[in-house]
C-alpha cells in the first residue's frame, strides 16, 4: 500500500512528460470541458455573457462604433473588440451553428491560457512541473468565476502568454520580437483592466532587468516602446476619443458607477484567506463545491508559504521572489482597503487608472500570476526539499480546479448557465419597434426567470435599446427618474401615466416576464398581476396590441407592441420650466391621452435658470391640495397579516413608536370618496425618515391595481375607483416614531394640459440613425425651436445650419 502514491504519482509523471514534449495535446482538455455546450437549450448566458446573439451586426465589430461595449465589459473598446467579435462571427459563419462557434470559441480562450502559461512555466524553470501548473493557471475558481465575462476570461487566459513574450524580447532583443509582444497587447487582451495590469508586469520585470543588467538595456526597452505604441496606435486612441470626447462614455461611466465604497464592501465580503484561496469573486463560494475543490484551493496558500519556508535569501535576480511581489501587489490591491483604509483610498486616486478598476476583484490576476511564477519558479526545490507529499498537492490542486467545470456535483458544480427559454431566444433575435419596456425592471427581484440574469436586455437590437433591468445605469438622471416612473405606473395600473411617459422614453415594446417572484417572494405577484391589468387596459384603450403571449415548462412571457413612439430626434417648440419634476409629473398625467403630443419642458430646472443667455418662461403653478392626517387618525397596527392581532392606540396620540423585530407591523388607514381625485401622494412625518415603506390599495374589485408606491409624485388613481387603504408597514428589526402623514392631490380636470403658446414652425423633418448613439437630423425651421433627443447618452453634437441662425 504504501507504494500505491508512488505509482499513482508515476503515472502523472509520464502523463506531464508527454505533454511537455507535445504541448498540443494539452488542446484536448478544454474541449472536453466545454463540451456541455454542444448541449445546452440555447446560447450560454449567464451573468454578463457575451456571446453575441445578434452575430453579424456591424456597429458591435467596428472599434469607433458609438454601440459602446456590445453587451461586454464596460472598457471593451477599440481594435480588440473587432478581433473578439470578428473571431465569433468567422466561427459562426464557419459552422453554421451557434453552439459548435460557442464550444470553439470558449475552448480556444482556454487553450490560449494553457499555451500560454505552459510556456512561462517552462521558461521560468518549472520543467516537467509545467504542465500541472499550466493547469492550475488556465482553470481554477477564479477563471471558473470569470468564464461569464468573456472578455475578461480571455484577457486573463492571455496573460502569461503576453508575459512570455515580453520576457523572449528581452532575452533576444529584435524587430520581430518586439512587434510579437506589441500585437499580442493589440490583439489578445480585449478589457482594458487586464492590459492595465499587463503593462504593470511589463514595466516591474522591466526595471528589474535595469537594475541586474545597467543602462544599456534602455536603448532595447525603448525600441519596445516604439513598437508598443506604433502597434497599439488606434487602441490608444480609442481610449482617448472614449475618454476626454464623449463624457457619457465607457472610462466615464465606470468611474460614474463605482466609487471606493465598492471596494469596501467586497473587502468586508470576501476577506483576505478567500483571495489566498482564489476567491475573490466572493459570490460564487467555495460552499457550492465538492471537498476536493475546497481542498485544493486550500492548498494554494499551504504550498506557497511552504516555498517560502525553504526559499533562499531574497534578491532582485530571483524570479520566485519576483513572484512574491507580484502575489503580494495583488493582495494588497484587492483586499489592502481593509487593512489600511485611507491609505489605500488616497493610493487609488493617485495612481492614474486604478479608478478604472470597477471592483477590487479585478486585480486578481495579479495574485494568480504571482502565485504561479512562484510556484513555477520553486516547484522543484519544493519537490527536493518535501518529496513526494509535495508533487502530489501540485497535482491535487491543478487537477482540483477543474472539477468546478464538470457537470459532476449538482447544483454547485458545471458551468453556471442559466439556459435560454425558447420563447425568449426567439424575442431576443427579433427586430422589435422602438426600446423595450421589461417588467419587472428591478435586479433585486428574486424572479423565477429574470432577463438581467439571462442577460437579454443588452441584446434586443442594440446596448441601448432596452428600458428595463439596471439600464437606469447607462442614461442621464432626469431619464431614469422617467423610467422608473413609467415601470412603477405600468405596474400599478395608471394607464393615463403610462400614455403620457412611453413616448418620452421611445417604447415600442413591452415584455412581461408574467411568471416573475415579487420583492417579499410572493406568489401570485401583485406587482405582475397589476402590470397584465394594466396590458389589458392599454390594449382595449388602443395603445398596446399583444405581440405574444408564450409559454413553455418555465416562463410566461408577455410581449406587446405600442403605437409607433415619438421618433428618437424631434423638433419643438421652445422649453418652458414647470415647477420641478414632481410638478412635469402631475401636468403629464393630468394632460395624457390621445392627441397630446409632447411638448419639451425643462422639468429639472430651478427658478431663474438660463440657456443660452435667456431666461426660460415659466407656466402657472398647479390647484394642489394638501391635508395632514394625524397618526391617531389610523385605525390600527397589526403584524402586517390579516390572522394578526390588532392593536389600537390612543385617537388623539400626537405621535406613536414602533419598534419590530422579526415581523414587520403595519399601520392602516381607510381612504373614503376619493373618485373625483385624478392623482395623489402621500408623505409619511416620522423619525428616522425614509424607514416606513407606504403602500395603497384600491378596490380590488375594479380592474386596477393593487399595490402602488404613493411617495413617488402624482400617482394616478385608477378610473371609478371609490375606496382604498393606506398602509404604513414599518420593515423587519426597526425603531421608527410616527407624527402625521400628509397627502397632496388634484381634482380631475383641475389643471389645464401642459401646452403653452407654439413658437416653432418646422417642416421636413426626416432623420436617421448610423448606430445607437449617433443620429442625423435634417429639417426647415422657423422661429425659436427646440432640438430634443429624448434617451440621454451625452452624444456629441455636431449641428449645420444651411441658412439663418442656430444655436446648440
Amino acid at each position: 500500500m504504501k507504494r500505491a502514491p508512488r505509482r499513482l504519482y508515476a503515472v502523472f509523471g509520464v502523463v506531464a512528460r508527454i505533454a511537455s514534449k507535445h504541448p498540443a495535446l494539452l488542446l484536448f482538455i478544454p474541449l472536453a470541458l466545454f463540451f456541455p455546450l454542444l448541449d445546452s437549450r440555447g446560447l450560454y448566458e449567464y451573468g454578463d455573457a457575451n456571446f453575441p446573439l445578434n452575430p453579424f451586426w456591424i456597429d458591435y465589430i467596428l472599434p469607433w462604433s458609438g454601440a459602446a461595449s456590445a453587451g461586454a465589459d464596460n472598457t471593451f473598446i477599440g481594435v480588440p473588440r473587432l478581433v473578439y467579435h470578428v473571431g465569433i462571427d468567422v466561427l459562426i459563419a464557419t459552422f453554421h451553428n451557434l453552439q459548435v462557434a460557442q464550444w470553439l470559441w470558449y475552448s480556444g480562450m482556454s487553450a490560449l491560457g494553457l499555451l500560454g502559461a505552459h510556456a512561462l512555466a517552462r521558461r521560468l524553470g518549472a520543467g516537467i512541473y509545467a504542465v500541472p501548473l499550466a493547469v492550475f493557471y488556465a482553470f481554477n475558481l477564479w477563471s471558473y468565476d470569470r468564464v461569464a465575462q468573456g472578455p475578461i476570461y480571455l484577457s486573463y487566459q492571455a496573460l502569461p502568454l503576453v508575459v512570455y513574450l515580453f520576457l523572449r524580447y528581452l532575452a533576444r532583443p529584435g524587430v520581430a520580437a518586439a512587434l510579437y509582444f506589441a500585437c499580442s497587447l493589440l490583439l489578445v487582451i480585449p478589457a482594458l483592466q487586464v492590459s492595465y495590469l499587463a503593462a504593470v508586469v511589463c514595466l516591474g520585470i522591466a526595471l528589474r532587468d535595469i537594475a541586474l543588467r545597467g543602462w544599456r538595456v534602455v536603448p532595447e526597452l525603448g525600441l519596445l516602446a516604439v513598437a508598443v505604441v506604433a502597434a497599439n496606435a488606434f487602441y490608444i486612441f480609442s481610449m482617448i476619443a472614449d475618454m476626454w470626447l464623449n463624457s457619457g462614455g465607457n472610462i466615464a461611466l465606470v468611474n460614474q458607477r463605482f466609487d471606493i465604497n465598492v471596494f469596501q464592501h467586497y473587502a468586508v465580503n470576501a476577506g483576505l484567506l478567500n483571495t489566498l484561496r482564489l476567491q475573490s469573486f466572493y459570490y460564487t463560494t467555495i460552499l457550492r463545491q465538492l471537498p476536493i475543490v475546497q481542498f485544493g484551493v486550500f492548498l494554494i496558500p499551504v504550498l506557497l508559504f511552504a516555498l517560502l519556508a525553504v526559499a533562499r535569501r531574497p534578491a532582485i535576480r530571483s524570479r520566485f521572489y519576483s513572484g512574491a511581489a507580484l502575489a503580494i501587489l495583488g493582495l494588497w490591491l484587492v483586499d489592502g482597503i481593509a487593512m489600511a483604509p485611507a491609505f489605500y483610498t488616497w493610493f487609488r486616486g493617485f495612481v492614474p487608472g486604478l479608478r478604472s478598476f470597477v471592483e477590487p476583484d479585478y486585480f486578481s490576476p495579479l495574485y494568480v500570476l504571482g502565485a504561479f511564477v512562484m510556484l513555477a519558479a520553486a516547484s522543484r526545490l519544493g519537490a527536493r526539499a518535501y518529496g513526494l507529499p509535495f508533487k502530489l498537492s501540485v497535482w491535487v490542486m491543478a487537477l482540483s480546479g477543474i472539477l468546478p467545470f464538470l457537470p459532476i456535483g449538482g447544483t454547485g458544480s458545471g458551468m453556471p448557465q442559466t439556459p435560454q427559454p425558447r420563447q425568449y431566444t426567439e424575442f431576443s433575435r427579433a427586430k422589435v419597434r422602438g426600446s423595450t419596456l421589461w417588467i419587472p425592471p428591478d435586479r433585486g427581484v428574486a424572479y423565477r426567470w429574470s432577463p438581467y440574469v439571462i442577460n437579454g436586455f443588452t441584446s434586443l437590437n442594440s446596448p441601448s435599446d432596452a428600458i428595463g433591468p439596471t439600464m437606469a445605469e447607462w442614461v442621464a438622471p432626469g431619464t431614469a427618474r422617467v423610467q422608473q416612473r413609467l415601470a412603477y405606473g405600468f405596474m400599478a395600473g395608471q394607464v393615463r401615466t403610462v400614455e403620457a411617459l412611453a413616448p418620452l422614453l421611445g417604447i415600442g415594446t413591452v415584455a412581461i416576464a408574467a411568471d416573475s417572484l415579487s420583492p417579499r417572494d410572493e406568489w401570485p405577484n401583485p406587482e405582475i398581476t397589476g402590470a397584465l391589468r394594466t396590458f389589458g387596459a392599454l390594449r382595449r384603450r388602443g395603445f398596446l396590441s399583444l405581440r405574444g403571449d408564450d409559454r413553455d415548462d418555465r416562463v410566461h412571457l408577455v410581449t406587446g407592441t405600442t403605437r409607433p413612439p415619438l421618433p428618437e430626434l424631434g423638433i419643438y417648440d421652445e422649453p418652458v420650466a414647470v415647477g420641478g419634476f414632481d410638478s412635469f409629473m402631475w401636468r403629464a398625467v393630468l394632460s395624457s391621452g390621445r392627441g397630446n403630443r409632447y411638448v419639451p419642458t425643462a422639468a429639472d430646472t430651478a427658478p431663474g435658470t438660463r440657456f443660452g443667455g435667456e431666461s426660460i418662461r415659466t407656466i402657472a403653478g398647479l390647484p394642489l391640495m394638501v391635508r395632514r392626517i394625524p397618526i391617531g387618525r389610523f385605525d390600527a397596527y397589526n403584524a402586517c397579516s390579516s390572522r394578526a392581532p390588532t392593536l389600537r392606540f390612543p385617537r388623539n396620540a400626537a405621535q406613536v413608536a414602533v419598534q419590530t423585530t422579526f415581523e414587520p407591523r403595519c399601520l392602516t388607514l381607510a381612504l373614503r370618496d376619493i373618485g373625483e381625485i385624478a392623482a395623489l401622494r402621500v408623505t409619511v412625518d416620522g423619525h428616522p425618515a425614509d424607514v416606513v415603506a407606504p403602500e395603497l390599495i384600491f378596490d380590488r374589485n375594479l380592474a386596477a391595481a393593487d399595490w402602488i408606491d404613493p411617495t413617488m409624485a402624482a400617482q394616478e388613481v385608477p378610473p371609478k375607483t371609490r375606496t382604498a387603504k393606506l398602509v404604513l408597514q414599518v420593515p423587519s428589526y426597526s425603531r421608527v416614531t410616527l407624527r402625521a402623514v400628509e397627502v397632496q392631490w388634484i381634482r380631475r380636470g383641475a389643471a389645464a394640459p401642459l401646452a403653452p403658446p407654439p413658437t416653432c414652425a418646422a417642416s421636413g423633418i426626416t432623420w436617421s440613425e448610423q448606430n445607437p448613439l449617433a443620429y442625423t437630423v435634417r429639417a426647415n425651421v422657423r422661429g425659436r425651436c427646440t432640438l430634443v433627443f429624448r434617451q440621454s447618452f451625452a452624444p456629441i453634437w455636431t449641428l449645420f445650419a444651411s441658412g439663418g441662425s442656430a444655436r446648440v
